[in-house]
């Protein structure tokens, strides 16, 4: 499990991407991050930054519940066998959404070692659930 976390690339989109507390849980944790304007500028397509970010095999972690749903974002979803997990609501606060990444980061990488990409799990209060990709 350690190795995973080492090796591990975790990329926050572009409604996440400046949130410093979520900052904080991945620099206290001790684990690599990308941020999406570091590459992308804003309004960029979701197909378009998840096509770059599933050629890496970075992790993504997204407010945005809609992207198993869409034919397009499902399609590269598919493509890139990409990992993401999602807020389940969209009405957290920074704080919130720290801890609950602060709380479920072993489940995280329970999912992540023992779940076969793709994969789409939301994140909430109560815990880590895989969703299926529709």
């Amino acid at each position: 499990m350690q190795r995973l976390r080492e090796q591990s690339v975790f990329y926050l989109d572009e409604n996440l991407c400046d949130c410093k507390p979520i900052h904080e849980v991945f620099d206290n944790e001790g684990l690599k991050y990308e941020r999406h304007l570091a590459y992308f500028p804003r309004a960029t397509t979701d197909p378009e930054w998840l096509s770059f970010v599933g050629q890496r095999g970075w992790i993504v972690i997204t407010k945005d519940k809609s992207q198993r749903y869409n034919p397009l974002e499902k399609a590269e979803l598919r493509k890139y066998g990409i990992k993401q997990f999602a807020f389940q609501s969209g009405n957290l606060s920074a704080a919130e959404m720290a801890n609950i990444l602060r709380v479920n980061m072993r489940k995280m990488f329970n999912l992540i070692n023992k779940h076969p990409p793709p994969f789409v799990a939301s994140l909430t209060k109560s815990g880590v659930n895989p969703r299926t990709i529709t």
